[in-house]
């Protein structure tokens, strides 16, 4: 089995190019209000963890490196830099990780891979193909890579991500293409972005300004609304059994309801930039909240099976404050995916003293 390095690592023993943005970050969240918790006591200790760190931020570069597969990154001496391996440099060692080795080792052997002679960058992201991960977790590297590089002229990254690539990148840096990962890829250069974040739970505090400096010409702070239901009428999971009352909770006291799936990323900055109050059901488009520069609540709908630790993280730099609302999940063996019934007496108790 080939050895295993960090990208950090690697680089510094072998003398390669390093920018260093920050050597290490760390923050204390503000606490979470925690509504109906009793149906969800597995969540109790984690919510205590206020405190967070985020290590080594900054970029690398390697030559003659090739990628594999799922986006496996393997040095020319077939290190695998254990930045890419999905899940975080921490991940367990599955059996997809030692078939990668074994990709590699036979695509050594050949001569069958797409070369890429030019600088490139390679974007990975936990979650591919998620919005609100491709925004916190993925475009903030690509910022901070690209004020370092302003010659880079391609991105490479997960085929499911190929859309949300081209989609915002053609927003912020139109100049620079976007390009799926084949099976196998050998660049003769390719830096690597560290990882921005620590998913679900720490990100780096420079995120959310940057996206919001990079997306400004973007938000026309047209008559957007100031109270906002996120709903997910447009999805097929994590929906609210009882989202009829619900919404008659909601639109009395001044709610506009809207579902983000159809939407341009343009009309839902332009949705999200005016809102003093967001509420959602947990889900990738409450990632929008970022947007909002008026924002001072957050209250957020979460079946009893999935914490809404992402969206605790980003509330704190958004400097609000969070309410979760746990309803209990009606299929508990699918904890991420399950519809959910909210008390609508608690929903009503947090909405009489936030609106």
């Amino acid at each position: 089995m080939t050895p295993i390095s960090s990208a950090l690592d690697y680089v510094r023993a072998t003398g390669g190019p390093i920018t260093t943005y920050a050597t290490s970050q760390s923050y204390r969240r503000r606490p979470a209000r925690l509504w109906n918790q009793a149906i969800a006591p597995q969540f109790a200790a984690r919510y205590g963890q206020l405190d967070a760190v985020l290590g080594w931020q900054g970029l690398v570069r390697f030559s003659e490196a090739t990628v594999v597969g799922d986006g496996y990154l393997f040095t020319s001496d077939g290190t695998l830099i254990s930045d890419s391996i999905p899940g975080g440099p921490h991940a367990p060692w599955p059996t997809n990780q030692r078939a990668a080795h074994e990709q590699f080792d036979r695509l050594r052997a050949s001569t069958q891979a797409i070369t890429s002679e030019r600088p490139a960058l390679l974007l990975r992201q936990v979650g591919a193909g998620n919005y609100g991960h491709w925004l916190m977790d993925a475009l903030p590297r690509f910022i901070a890579a690209q004020r370092a590089l302003p010659e880079l002229d391609a991105v490479w990254v997960h085929p499911r991500n190929l859309d949300l690539a081209q989609r915002t990148l053609q927003m912020i840096a139109p100049g620079v293409a976007v390009r799926p990962l084949a099976d196998s890829v050998r660049f003769a250069q390719l830096w690597w972005p560290a990882l921005c974040s620590d998913p679900p739970a720490v990100h780096s505090p420079a995120s959310v300004p940057d996206l919001r400096r990079a997306f400004a010409g973007w938000a026309r702070r047209s008559a957007s609304p100031r109270r906002l239901f996120v709903g997910r009428d447009d999805v097929g999971n994590r929906r609210l059994t009882n989202d009829d009352a619900v919404w008659t909770a909601l639109e009395k006291r001044g709610f506009t309801r809207v579902n983000c799936g159809s939407m341009s990323i343009s009309d839902q900055i332009d949705t999200f930039v005016g809102a003093d109050i967001v509420v959602g059901i947990l889900g990738a488009s409450l990632t929008n909240a970022l947007f909002s520069h008026s924002l001072k609540r957050f209250i957020v709908l979460c079946p009893s099976t999935m914490p809404a630790l992402f969206y605790w993280d980003l509330a704190h730099h958004l400097s609000v404050d969070i309410d979760l609302i746990f309803g209990r999940a009606i299929d508990a063996h699918n904890p991420t995916g399950s519809d959910f019934e909210l008390p609508i007496s608690v929903l009503e108790q947090v909405l009489d003293s936030t609106c």
